[in-house]
């Protein structure tokens, strides 16, 4: 929704979520040829004109992948993503980039010594939201008329497990205290943007050196994984938060969100409730998680160039 936001300023562009550090850019470093340099610039264009989920062609973007590196013979992956975002914004006579691509999170070292300028906002939710939404995740093949493949649903409900989702809100959330006292980074709570949506959308075009402009707010109303997109109606809607406490959890998700996520959220605001559970329940949660994670690792093989890693920076 933020990218949304962002994306309606007449300066700005909004790409699609690119996975370019965590399925493109490979090993720190690493150089590439000229050839694989054009493929790699030929995929980001790909992904962000097709939409991630669509059918991957590279050779229609090929052309203009050449001509934007056209005279350069060594390159980096992280020099052909800086042209590419460049590029692509030059060609939509829009000044700045904006990627909202959420594992970017875990390579905000990486993006900021890349990009010295660059302004980085990170978005903080109430995690018994977050746990609903990726529970119900695989139902956006329907509530979406975009292209969302039927493998994405079925990974997307295999993926879900109350424990790792409160780990990856964790280790999320160590990352972004991590950086509180960079200048270059904004945390803002989902919460206070949808509750005073004008006063928070100033605040993050005066972070990135922005003005702001009113159609900022009526962005289309979509992206959710528990309602049907509704391109007709536009803002940033309050109805949306708080949906856990209208059903959609069980009291063992809720209580296992808590008794891990405590302390975090305490430093958020988001109140701990007094929830009573089934053992049963509770401990089926538990029992099912190494059966769960190494059915997700089997079916999300492809998505991450190295498992092991990726592994590591969502759960640590």
């Amino acid at each position: 929704m933020m990218g949304r936001v962002l994306g309606a300023h007449p300066d700005v562009h909004t790409f699609q979520e690119l996975h370019f550090f965590d399925e493109i850019a490979g090993s720190p470093g690493r150089s590439l040829s000229q050839e694989s340099a054009i493929e790699m610039f030929a995929r980001l264009m790909s992904i962000d004109k097709d939409g991630y989920f669509a059918k991957r062609d590279t050779s229609k973007y090929r052309s203009d992948a050449a001509a934007a590196l056209h005279g350069k013979s060594y390159f980096e992956p992280m020099q052909v993503y800086e042209i590419f975002l460049r590029y692509t914004v030059s060609n939509m006579n829009k000044k700045h980039p904006c990627e909202q691509t959420p594992q970017n999170v875990f390579y905000i070292s990486e993006i900021l010594e890349m990009f010295k300028d660059a302004k980085i906002i990170l978005m903080v939710r109430d995690p018994r939201d977050v746990m609903l939404s990726q529970k119900n995740k695989w139902k956006r093949r329907k509530l979406t008329s975009d292209n969302y493949p039927w493998i994405e649903s079925f990974r997307a409900r295999l993926n879900y497990h109350p424990i790792v989702v409160s780990k990856i809100w964790k280790s999320v959330n160590s990352q972004i205290r991590a950086l509180k006292d960079d200048t270059r980074v904004l945390v803002i709570r989902y919460e206070d943007l949808v509750l005073n949506s004008t006063d928070v959308v100033k605040k993050a075009c005066l972070h990135s050196e922005i003005e702001f402009a009113p159609e900022m707010l009526t962005i289309p109303v979509k992206g959710s994984s528990n309602e049907s997109d509704n391109l007709q109606r536009e803002g940033i809607i309050k109805e949306r938060m708080g949906k856990w406490r209208n059903g959609g959890l069980n009291a063992a998700e809720i209580a296992i969100c808590q008794n891990m996520l405590k302390d975090e959220m305490k430093i958020y605001g988001y109140k701990v409730e007094n929830i009573k559970y089934s053992n049963p329940f509770f401990v089926f949660y538990y029992f099912t998680l190494p059966v769960k994670l190494t059915l997700a690792v089997i079916f999300n093989l492809k998505r991450f160039q190295d498992v092991r890693k990726a592994f590591k920076k969502l759960v640590a």
